[in-house]
């Protein structure tokens, strides 16, 4: 279903709902050019508490609408210019300016060839999977990308012996920096 979105001619949306003998499961595939991460996740609390009302044959009513874009942009300047930033400034001036060693190389001097990488396949049973999306990130309340960023943090170091490695991720600028917005 979600192989089949159309960039070009749509939609970039598509559902399918699977009946199955554990119950109905509705798939929902939407394209990120349509929604991002965060959005998703407030759409899909509201989708979640309008199936609930109306299994609960309550009419379906939605939370109001959240801030308004100008309040989040005015909040945001505020916060900009706040001493909670200037120490954030100070904290990320020291990052870049620490010393990393790079990634170690077979042969640096050498272009890399297809034919000389390798890859490597590892298969998780449905119960490891299960472990990791639903039940690991409880124990100390962390987030997927928390638990996938100390994996790789452990096999640079189990590789390469670095203690210290920086990685640059991407963020959506929507992090709850700014309390009740």
């Amino acid at each position: 279903i979600q192989g089949s979105i159309d960039l070009e001619h749509g939609p970039l949306m598509k559902l399918g709902l699977f009946r199955c003998a554990d119950g109905d499961h509705l798939l929902i595939a939407i394209h990120h050019l349509v929604v991002d991460g965060v959005s998703w996740r407030i759409l899909f609390e509201d989708i979640a508490t309008g199936y609930e009302q109306a299994l609960r044959g309550e009419a379906i009513r939605l939370p109001h609408k959240t801030d308004s874009f100008r309040t989040w942009a005015e909040q945001l300047s505020r916060y900009a210019s706040s001493s909670v930033m200037e120490q954030e400034r100070a904290y990320w001036q020291q990052i870049e300016q620490s010393d990393y060693a790079p990634l170690p190389k077979d042969n640096a001097e050498a272009k890399p060839l297809l034919k000389e990488s390798d890859v490597v396949t590892v298969r998780w049973t449905a119960e490891e999977t299960e472990q990791l999306l639903k039940q690991a990130h409880r124990a100390y309340r962390t987030e997927m990308n928390d638990l996938l960023l100390t994996a790789l943090g452990m096999a640079v170091h189990e590789w390469s012996g670095l203690d210290r490695v920086p990685v640059n991720l991407e963020g959506h600028g929507r992090e709850e920096i700014i309390p009740d917005v």
